[in-house]
């Protein structure tokens, strides 16, 4: 195996064991391991997976938001009448249109 070949090994991911031996000559010996270990992804998520959980994401957040915004306001509403009593009280009134 030639020094091109063993860069093109270790960029595949096979594992590469060189052996010097203590010749004259300094043969070099590659000797090519093979990782048999695979990675599995048995969750099976996909792009539209993910994007549909944002989606919900940001919609449950946005009703969050519209939920805070609507107690505020029945809070606020509540002060203004005298308390809750008179709040429904008020309320009532403007339906009967008195």
């Amino acid at each position: 195996m030639c020094f091109t070949e063993g860069i093109n090994a270790l960029q595949r991911g096979t594992i590469l064991s060189i052996n010097s031996k203590g010749d004259a000559m300094n043969d070099t010996t590659l000797t090519k391991v093979q990782d048999q270990i695979g990675v599995q992804d048995a969750s099976g998520t996909t792009v539209s997976t993910e994007v549909d959980k944002v989606i919900i994401g940001s919609i449950a957040a946005f009703t969050g938001v519209i939920g805070l915004w609507s107690v505020a306001c029945l809070m606020s509403a509540m002060f203004q009448a005298g308390g809750p009593l008179q709040l429904v009280a008020g309320y009532f009134r403007a339906l009967a249109g008195l």
